[in-house]
Parts: structure tokens; sequence; C-alpha cells
């Protein structure tokens, strides 16, 4: 006895939704997912006295929240770690691409659409943790990119 079939017909991702194999480099300025927030926050990543450095005094005064000694208070008293200051975000409309329409909470320094056309506007110049936590091309890099490819195809799907 056999299993029965789908009769589900197959979709073929577009561009946007193309998941990269080891070998292949993602193209970062079509992507953005590691720039974007899950939930309402305002502060993006942590960024440390070497990243501000880094991104200067004109940047990291307008564009980085640093810790209140109230905020350090309660966190220390929870037993939490507190960065040194954060990244700003900002909340964007998407204006093309699989994403067209949808409100994002992005890292303010983000332009662009995520997933169609992206780029950091301090890419040279990015905190560590940005450096770090997702390097193109690697495991979770790819992992993220196949995870939100998937989700695009289960709402198409759940349109039609």
């Amino acid at each position: 006895m056999t299993a029965p079939t789908a009769t589900r017909k197959a979709k073929i991702p577009s561009r946007s939704t193309k998941v990269t194999t080891k070998k292949q480099k993602p193209e970062c300025t079509q992507c953005g997912l590691c720039c974007i927030c899950t939930q309402d926050q305002d502060r993006f990543c942590d960024v440390t006295e070497k990243d501000e450095k880094r991104l200067g005094a004109a940047l990291t005064k307008r564009y980085v929240i640093h810790t209140s000694l109230f905020e350090a208070c309660c966190m220390r008293d929870d037993g939490l770690r507190f960065p040194d200051g954060a990244l700003a975000t900002r909340w964007r409309t998407m204006s093309r691409g699989p994403f067209r329409g949808w409100s994002m909470c992005t890292c303010v320094f983000l332009e662009g659409t995520v997933r169609a056309r992206v780029r950091c506007r301090v890419y040279d110049r990015r905190p560590d943790v940005c450096r770090k936590a997702m390097v193109p091309g690697e495991r979770a890099c790819i992992n993220l990119r196949a995870l939100y490819a998937r989700g695009l195809l289960d709402a198409e799907e759940n349109v039609e």
C-alpha cells in the first residue's frame, strides 16, 4: 500500500524567498531580516564604548539610547545585565517586496525594504554584536532566511 500523494501545487519561491546553500553567499542587499525586531521595542542591539567610538560622536548622540540610572538599578536588582547603550529602532512601512504594506520595527540604520533591497547606513562601523550575531552565509543567516521563506509561502497559501 502506498501513501496518498499530495494534490497541492508545488510553488517555486521567488527571488525574495530564495534560500541559499552553504556554498552560496547570501546577498545581504536583498535581505535585512537580521535587522528587524519581532516585537515593538525601542532598543535594537547592545552598543559598547568601543562601538560608540567606531560610530562617532554625532551618530552616538542621535541614535544610541543609554541606560538610565533608574533602569540600571532595576536591572541590577533583578540580576540582569545592562548594556552601556543600545541602538534605537524605528517603525517603517515596507513599500515593496514580500512585506509590502507591512509596518516593521527595524534597526534605525536599516534603509530600504526588507527582502527586496536594503542597506545598513553604518555597515563598516556597525556594532560588534551585528558583526558576530549574523555572519552572511553562516548557519544562523541561512536558517533565518529559510524560516521567513517558509512563513511567506504559508501565508500565500492561506490567502489563496
